[in-house]
């Protein structure tokens, strides 16, 4: 092979590979045929070309930006090192090439692709059905699943705005608060029964009309904080027996194209509620003079949920994306306690679970109902990663002062279904560009919004597909 049909080669290689970063599929499918039969006028494969495939095919399992770094050093180098122009070389860009468009899995799904509107197109709708009442769902023809964009965008690199409908709770029986809290999923129809004890062997009585379940209050298993120590008995998380949910719950988790949260239902001041009753818990957490037997308890609970992490990381390691914990903190008209109390006890032990996730891998996800404005930087300084609360809250101004460190599930004014599909986009295109960053990216609150309307819920893919592309 001569000195200028290498060169050419080369350009055809790295021109191939700019236009896939690029402009995605169409390129890479023309450039690629165009490269073959350019190779294939010089030379046959040869050994060479297994061995570099080989090597390719292990450097796909490195993270993506090496693996694309080292394709243009070797780039880099042929264009420094012309005497490397023969046939090896030859054999090296073909496989290069070829590792990069085929043996990284779905790499063109990887790529942030520039919007076609096939992509909504082809979407899949699925409508409710009598037997699955909250059946709804859109999946569009996205270039990655809404699970790779949910991580896309903890990292402010996503594609889209995602939904909460983007992710779903894994919430296995074999903890006992799942049953206890009529809450089980994890991969096959539970039918057994719901209430009972949970973890801490605390009575929830199932309510059929609110489909779940309450501590019923006027008998509280702590009535002095003072004597948690002695009262509360924290579980053996060993005698649960996780494992023997992993044969069920790992096609469910593996296969999900939404992301998996783990759910601990009840956190820090809700277990105290459940300890206590709700007038007795906000007492002592108020009271100067029992916030160090609180700070003490809520600290012991982070061992116990510090456990439970570990636990779910060996038995279903990344099967589970990240954890939601639910911690209520406010009513209709305000938050329960103020922002030092919140700072002192709930932040520091928090931040400790928070911390342990992270160097898991895991993301964190608050559940915190109520109108708690006033708390959203106590959130933001516990470390979690995202903040699921109630339309209540003063989204604007709780998104222009964190959102670019806090992913914030909101939604707009309700869109009734059936409206003229002009003003669904419009409102659609508002709420997008007002509550929409990449690197300030929020979640679509659609179970609070309420609206199956189309050409908003639409409206919302296309205009946030369009911001991360400027």
């Amino acid at each position: 092979m001569s000195f200028l049909e290498s060169f050419i080669l080369l350009l055809l290689y790295a021109f191939g590979l700019s236009a896939l970063l690029v402009t995605g599929e169409i390129a890479h499918t023309i450039l690629f045929a165009v490269f073959r039969f350019f190779f294939s006028v010089f030379e046959s494969f040869s050994y060479g070309m297994y061995f570099f495939i080989l090597l390719h095919f292990l450097l796909s399992h490195c993270s993506f930006e090496l693996y694309l770094l080292i394709n243009y050093l070797s780039i880099c180098i042929l264009f420094l090192f012309p005497f490397l122009f023969c046939k090896p070389a030859g054999f090296m860009i073909e496989s290069v090439y070829t590792g990069c468009v085929s043996s990284f899995t779905g790499i063109e799904r990887r790529l942030p692709m520039a919007f076609s509107m096939k992509e909504i197109d082809n979407a899949v709708v699925t409508l409710p059905t009598p037997e699955n009442p909250r059946g709804f769902s859109i999946r569009y023809d996205s270039p990655v699943t809404p699970r790779e964009n949910f991580r896309l965008n903890l990292k402010h690199q996503g594609l889209w705005m995602p939904s909460v409908r983007d992710r779903i709770w894994f919430c296995p029986r074999e903890i006992p608060d799942n049953i206890a809290r009529a809450f089980v999923i994890d991969g096959a129809r539970y039918t057994g029964p719901v209430g009972g004890k949970d973890m801490f062997g605390i009575d929830w009585e199932y309510v059929p009309s609110a489909r779940g379940s309450i501590v019923r209050p006027g008998n509280p298993v702590l009535t002095d904080i003072t004597r948690w120590r002695e009262v509360i008995i924290f579980p053996d998380i060993e005698s649960w027996g996780l494992e023997s949910g992993l044969a069920r719950s790992e096609p469910f988790l593996k296969n999900s194209t939404a992301y998996v949260n783990l759910c601990v239902f009840t956190g820090w001041f809700e277990r105290l509620i459940s300890f206590m009753d709700f007038g007795p818990a906000a007492v002592a957490v108020m009271n100067r003079k029992t916030r160090d037997e609180v700070r003490a308890l809520f600290d012991r609970l982070s061992d116990l949920w510090i456990q439970v992490i570990d636990k779910v990381h060996d038995v279903y390691g990344n099967l589970v994306d990240g954890f939601c914990f639910h911690d209520d903190w406010g009513a209709q008209d305000g938050p329960f306690f103020n922002s030092r109390i919140v700072n002192d006890l709930l932040v520091p032990p928090m931040k400790r679970v928070t911390d342990h996730c992270h160097a898991l891998g895991y993301s964190c996800d608050l559940h915190s109902c109520g109108k708690i404005d006033r708390l959203v930087g106590c959130i933001v300084s516990a470390g979690w990663d995202s903040w699921d609360g109630m339309l209540i809250n003063d989204f604007p101004s709780d998104y222009a002062e964190y959102g670019d460190r806090l992913m914030i599930s909101l939604a707009p004014v309700s869109i009734p279904d059936g409206s003229d599909p002009e003003v669904s986009r419009l409102a659609a295109e508002d709420f997008v560009r007002t509550f929409y960053r990449k690197d300030a990216p929020s979640i679509f609150s659609a179970n609070y919004a309420g609206t199956r309307d189309l050409s908003f819920l639409h409206e919302i893919y296309r205009q946030s597909r369009m911001i991360c592309e400027e």
